[in-house]
């Protein structure tokens, strides 16, 4: 819409194992939503939560709809702003 801002921040979702991120990817592609998969940043990825799916802000409600829906658990869920700001957060 006209004169509405766009959120200007990625959502990170890290994973337990390379196996649960890699099944949240293809829930992703079901679902036809794009991300990123590749390794969390450093700041993530405490507990051996070394994999994580990266997607624009608009996605991420939908995106964590899909991980319920297709029996994807994932580990956390971070918000990362344009200026590189790192929040754990919940959707």
């Amino acid at each position: 819409m006209i004169g509405e801002e766009m959120p200007m921040f990625d959502y990170y979702f890290t994973f337990s194992s390379i196996t649960f991120a890699q099944r949240a990817q293809q829930a992703l592609v079901r679902e036809r939503i794009s991300g990123m998969l590749g390794r969390a940043p450093k700041n993530m990825s405490s507990k051996g939560c070394g994999d994580a799916i990266k997607l624009r802000a608009a996605d991420g409600k939908r995106a964590a709809a899909a991980f319920l829906k297709w029996n994807t658990p994932y580990h956390a869920v971070y918000r990362v702003d344009a200026g590189g700001k790192t929040e754990a957060t919940a959707l």
